[in-house]
């Protein structure tokens, strides 16, 4: 969740101590979402309208790289490929 909620701020460049709805979204704090995707550059995350953000935002995606979650990837796990 952390990641995310990090790749979050980037991607609307919301500063680090700011509450999230400092930035118009609903929430502080990210639930991670069942809504996902799994490609060969990493795991995406969508929000759908209302879910963290006004229905005018749209949905909202969140993308991280293997390379952001190569810590918490176990080499001998299904997504070990995605540790190297």
């Amino acid at each position: 969740t952390a990641l995310i909620e990090k790749q979050l701020r980037a991607d609307r460049k919301i500063d680090d101590k700011s509450p999230l709805s400092s930035a118009g979204l609903l929430v502080d704090h990210l639930e991670l979402t069942d809504n996902f995707c799994i490609n060969h550059g990493g795991i995406g995350f969508t929000y759908n309208p209302y879910e963290i953000a006004p229905y005018s935002d749209g949905a909202i995606r969140i993308f991280l790289t293997w390379q952001q979650l190569k810590s918490l990837i176990r080499p001998e796990g299904p997504l070990g490929w995605a540790a190297k």
